[in-house]
């Protein structure tokens, strides 16, 4: 009886939810190499022919054209080759290029490809058009109970897979593609549905699980408090002030940001991106952060506390498993496998495709059982 009720359970949540799901799961598909598209158009678009010398950094920074929709930039981003823009955050996504040699305002996100990208982004995350940016919050709010359905499928979904009795002949049947039923539709949906459904579970579940995460404070807490338990609490970053006037006194001028940059360069040969948070306060540390993995990886980023006008590093914050800040951003890019690389956003995308065909097939079982059976 108990095992007859999840069946139910698990058809119905699947047929009522199940086109939401495929939409998740076909722009989820898209986005894991939200990065990979973003940078090859940026690239395409902002490339630039290098010249003998560059402008120094610190007049670029202080160029008053560097504005977006009036707002100022709050980081410069510098990339290792000779043909990269500067590139200016302005955060959400969205940022100003400008040619390193002369100064010269290229252009800014909104391409089209950025665009589109966008569009995947809003109707993964809160269902607009669907919803209008107004209402997205009604949006998020149904894709985070579509997120919840999915972990109930895959649980209720596994109870079901599981014999009575652990035998080869069954592991044989429900964890490969049986090419003998490719001709009956319904045994060939069943197999595919069991087969695919398996292989996907573990990955899947890393998905939702980061999703829920993410989209639900109380997931967030419960996140929380079990990382304080095992790993422990984060330290209170303590503020570091400085005394410009010492300074002056003692004839020092504010560093030259090539020559600080150019210092981190040589320390760290691997770096892929180095940025300088802005604007560039007088009374307190500069901010720099090397990042030696794809932009989606924390756990290779390093954030240094530098004085200004010593050169002097006062504080180094690597990649911490004990700040909450840094979790939330290893479980951001843990959900769409970026956090790993190439190889995980791949595991990520197989995923997606395989939790497509898996409820793809799931509905025409389904259709079969509940329309078809009674015509």
């Amino acid at each position: 009886m108990f095992k007859k009720t999840i069946f139910w359970s698990h058809l119905i949540v699947g047929v009522s939810l199940g086109l939401l799901i495929l939409l998740l799961s076909i722009t989820g598909a898209i986005l894991v190499f939200d990065n990979q598209f973003r940078d090859r158009a940026f690239t395409n678009e902002y490339s630039i022919i290098p010249e003998e010398n560059r402008l120094s950094l610190n007049s670029i920074v202080n160029l008053p054209e560097i504005t977006l929709d009036e707002r100022k930039p709050k980081s410069i981003i510098i990339y290792p080759e000779k043909t990269d823009s500067l590139r200016f955050a302005f955060g959400h996504g969205s940022f100003l290029f400008v040619n390193p040699y002369n100064g010269e305002i290229l252009g800014n996100h909104r391409i089209k490809t950025v665009n589109f990208m966008n569009s995947v982004f809003l109707l993964h995350g809160s269902l607009v058009p669907f919803f209008s940016m107004e209402t997205r919050n009604n949006g998020q709010s149904l894709t985070g109970i579509t997120n919840l359905s999915v972990l109930f499928l895959l649980i209720s979904g596994m109870y079901l897979w599981l014999p009575k009795i652990f035998k080869w002949k069954f592991f044989k049947r429900n964890i490969f593609f049986d090419r003998s039923v490719l001709n009956n539709s319904k045994k060939r949906d069943h197999n595919w549905h069991l087969v695919l459904g398996f292989w996907s579970s573990i990955p899947l579940l890393i998905i939702v699980v980061t999703a829920t995460f993410m989209e639900y404070d109380w997931a967030l807490k419960i996140k929380n408090s079990l990382a304080e338990n095992f790993i422990g609490t984060e330290e209170v970053e303590k503020v570091i002030v400085l005394n410009p006037s010492e300074y002056s006194a003692l004839n020092i001028k504010e560093n030259n940001l090539d020559n600080l940059v150019h210092k981190f360069k040589n320390e760290y040969p691997k770096w892929q991106s180095i940025m300088i948070s802005l604007p560039i306060s007088n009374v307190r540390p500069l901010k720099l952060t090397v990042d030696e993995g794809n932009g989606r990886q924390p756990q290779k980023r390093t954030v240094f506390s530098i004085n200004q006008y010593t050169s002097e590093i006062l504080k180094i914050t690597p990649f911490s498993a004990k700040s909450k800040s840094d979790q939330n951003l290893f479980l951001r890019f843990l959900h769409t496998g970026e956090v790993f690389g190439l190889t995980s956003q791949i595991i990520a995308m197989i995923t997606s495709l395989f939790c497509i065909v898996t409820i793809w097939c799931g509905l025409a079982l389904a259709f079969r059982r509940l329309i078809l059976s009674k015509l």
